[in-house]
């Protein structure tokens, strides 16, 4: 299964362009790794960003460090995003693909170890036909095999959430020395890989304080405990241990040093991101949408608690810039975020987006596996694996998917990836018991699921990030339901420039979404309004309908197309142009081509729909 899913995600991805977040990350995992220096993206922690710049070296790119991008990244997303396709792509030498695709081995093996330590768990709680079911749900998932390979921190987000609670299960099993400093150094590791990890914390602290309650004596240091108190007086200890080990790691990872660059004089500006979210915040409270706050205003409106305490860890040097850095602006772009959902419109999420997002975006056959597995648990008055083991499972799983509810981060089922593993280990568990009693029935079973499974992602092959499972409508469907990085990241340009090689004559209007530079695939397009594609010289972007060739064609990316990131935007031309591609999406069916299953093509001939 391993090698299914290793292949599999690897010639899926190797011939695609970058998704929407990897210039930057790619470039982030170069300046951290080789150049010691934290200002690109700096609300993603170093610690899987080591791992993808493990295999650059120094010289594998030029880069031009004295330009004002480059200078000014840490006041400006911007900036940083501009110095990073500039140097990808832009820059005289440098081979784009070929760096990437590097750094996406390194990142695959990664989704491969999160497969290894979810097996081996499953293995020591329920056995091979726990671990075996385990294996098949994880390598079967599209989702898992078109996100393990990019430069993105998800999957190994995913990595740290299960290897922290296989250390928790130990340390609630027996709390040796050994698996007390383990298990402090996996929440330094979960810390440091995502600025989610910080849920997790009080996750392990729930887990062990029920740990303490169980009825069953506890070994601590090889001394069994019998009574409740006594144990929490032990979880209180391992809780500390955990908090300084977890201190000292992202001191460490960090290189023990204040500053996010060499350069002593450059800083990253957390006050001044504060200061930004205060004030955008006073502009929301505005119902009038005219006033713009002063100055005066924004200084006198206390922060948030959160911006607050980082700020104040800041200041006294408590944690690394960098760090105090990347949790401000995460709470800066968490509050507020544009997003889609079968339809609707919204800038703080719903709370059943998540939910919904699974079953849309899960085959059918995980699907019914999870159901029948929650029927067959119905059937056990207490776990049958011990009720230890059931709370390692179900509180990851329970805490986390609420704490993503009640957020506003509504952008992909990425971001639920660190409980996919506690799931599948989950429905192992489920039915390993269901095994022993009737074995022919439950192989059967899971034969049947298995090979459907099989057909339904497989078949998918090649267009795994805009997976929608059957009863969805497949990709097409998956249009009126997800945005973004569930459907369209940017990750089509080479489709496109095929497209355009084989109908050379005729004028492309680009509608795309993304970071990647088409311009480095050849393409030869005209901008429109809203497109993230830098300028062409071909044209002028138009400014109606009728000033474009009716010999022409839309090439327009699926957010683009859903007009995602624009919908509120006030400016007449925007709303222009998001009617008319509301009026495309209606008219799906009519693009003359769907290129990977995220850039639709239409045509500008008298019958289009444009018309």
């Amino acid at each position: 299964m391993l090698v299914l899913f290793v292949t599999t995600a690897w010639f899926a991805v190797r011939d695609r362009c970058a998704t929407y977040d990897e210039p930057n990350d790619s470039i982030q995992a170069w300046t951290m790794t080789r150049l010691d220096d934290y200002r690109i993206s700096p609300w993603d922690p170093p610690l899987p960003y080591y791992w993808a710049g493990l295999i650059q070296t120094r010289d594998s790119l030029h880069a031009d460090f004295n330009s004002p991008e480059w200078r000014q990244a840490a006041h400006d997303v911007g900036d940083e995003l501009t110095f990073s396709a500039n140097t990808l792509y832009r820059t005289p030498g440098n081979d784009a693909d070929a760096f990437l695709n590097r750094s996406r081995v390194m990142m695959l093996a990664l989704g491969a170890l999160t497969a290894i330590i979810m097996a081996a768990w499953g293995w020591r709680i329920g056995g091979g036909a726990c671990a075996a079911a385990a294996m098949v749900l994880f390598c079967l998932d599209p989702n898992l095999i078109a996100h393990s390979p990019l430069v993105k921190n998800d999957v190994a987000m995913a990595l740290a959430a299960v290897a922290l609670f296989a250390a928790v299960w130990a340390v609630g099993r027996r709390a040796s020395a050994l698996r007390i400093i383990a298990l402090g150094l996996m929440c330094g590791a979960t810390l440091c890989t995502k600025f989610t990890g910080p849920v997790f914390g009080p996750m392990v602290a729930v887990a062990l304080i029920c740990r303490a309650l169980l009825p069953e004596a506890w070994v601590v240091l090889g001394r069994p405990i019998a009574s409740r108190g006594r144990k929490l007086v032990a979880t209180v200890g391992i809780g500390v241990v955990c908090l300084l080990l977890s201190y000292g790691f992202i001191w460490g990872c960090y290189r023990f040093r204040f500053n996010p660059s060499p350069d002593p004089s450059f800083h990253l500006e957390s006050h001044y991101v504060v200061h930004r979210h205060v004030e955008l915040q006073l502009m929301l409270k505005d119902t009038s949408h005219t006033h713009m706050p002063t100055p005066q205003e924004v200084d006198a409106t206390t922060p948030d608690l959160v911006p607050r305490l980082a700020l104040f860890l800041e200041d006294h040097h408590i944690l690394p810039e960098p760090f105090t850095n990347g949790i401000v602006r995460n709470y800066e772009t968490g509050t507020r975020r544009s997003s889609f959902l079968i339809g609707q419109y919204g800038a703080y999420g719903w709370w059943y987006y998540f939910p919904l997002a699974f079953i849309f975006k899960t085959p059918l056959a995980t699907l019914a596996a999870i159901t029948l597995a929650c029927a067959v648990s119905f059937r056990w008055r207490r776990p049958t694996h011990g009720a230890w083991t059931a709370i390692c499972i179900a509180v990851p799983i329970a805490l986390y998917s609420l704490s993503l509810m009640a957020g506003s981060i509504n952008l992909g089922i990425r971001h639920l990836f660190p409980i996919y593993p506690f799931v599948f280990i989950g429905v192992g568990l489920a039915f390993v018991p269901y095994v022993k009693t009737n074995q022919k029935r439950a192989m059967g079973i899971a034969l049947a699921l298995g090979v459907g499974l099989a057909v339904e992602t497989l078949t998918a092959f090649g267009d795994f990030i805009p997976f929608f499972n059957v009863a969805c409508g497949g990709e097409r469907g998956g249009l009126a339901l997800l945005s973004d990085s569930n459907l369209d990241w940017g990750q089509d340009l080479k489709l496109l420039a095929d497209w355009q090689k084989k109908h050379p004559d005729t004028p492309m209007y680009l509608w795309y979404f993304g970071t990647a530079d088409p311009h480095y695939y050849g393409l030869h397009y005209i901008n429109m309004p809203g497109s993230t594609a830098p300028p062409d010289p071909s044209g002028k972007p138009p400014r109606t309908i009728a000033e474009m060739s009716p010999r022409g064609v839309i090439a327009i990316s699926a957010t683009m197309l859903q007009w995602t990131y624009y919908q509120q935007r006030p400016e007449p031309q925007l709303q222009y142009w998001g009617h008319a591609c509301r009026t495309l999406r209606e008219h799906k069916s009519e693009a003359i081509t769907v290129l990977g299953g995220s850039i639709y093509i239409y045509s500008l001939d008298r019958d289009s729909p444009t018309e």
